[in-house]
């Protein structure tokens, strides 16, 4: 038997999508408008423009972006930030580490006998992505908690985590 997961992971801090209204306003922006609108992930932002990449977020390619929150970021060591802003090819791999082929919605319905599996993708920085779901059956993208899954955008789909997913 098959359970949707989706409400009551809103109580344990885990927003799935978006309301209505954010979420008709979202289709009308690239994956970049959101990223950097948002108070969220205005940090992953500057990384995307830092990096040259705004393009790839921002194209008409559908792609689904895995962007960490501003904690993720801020958490990341302050030498490994000054090795990525003195070296454009790695912080580019980095970010773009973060975007994937294809519109990816997150499949928020699990199975009840506790086996779920996992999605694999390939990132446009060439990392392998595993997508697959944690204790709790919470979704986490290469280990790291998903935090806000399946936001719709004009050129695909953002899925906020709570890490950075390094080379």
């Amino acid at each position: 038997m098959l359970e949707r997961r989706s409400l009551g992971l809103a109580s344990a801090g885990f927003l799935v999508g978006a309301i209505p209204a954010v979420a008709a306003r979202a289709q009308s922006q690239t994956l970049f408008d959101l990223i950097q609108r948002s108070d969220e992930t205005s940090r992953f932002a500057g990384l995307i423009r830092a990096a040259g990449v705004e393009a790839e977020f921002s194209g008409p390619q559908r792609r689904s972006a895995f962007v960490p929150n501003n904690a993720a970021v801020e958490q990341v060591p302050a030498a490994r930030m000054r090795d990525l802003e003195s070296d454009r090819a790695r912080l580019r791999a980095l970010v773009l580490n973060h975007l994937v082929e294809g519109a990816t919605m997150i499949n928020l319905t699990v199975a009840d006998s506790g086996t779920m599996g996992t999605d694999q993708y390939s990132s446009l920085g060439r990392q392998p992505i595993a997508v697959s779901f944690g204790s709790g059956g919470l979704p986490r993208v290469n280990g790291v908690p998903v935090v806000l899954a399946n936001v719709p955008a004009g050129n695909g789909v953002m899925h906020v985590i709570s890490g950075v997913i390094e080379n």
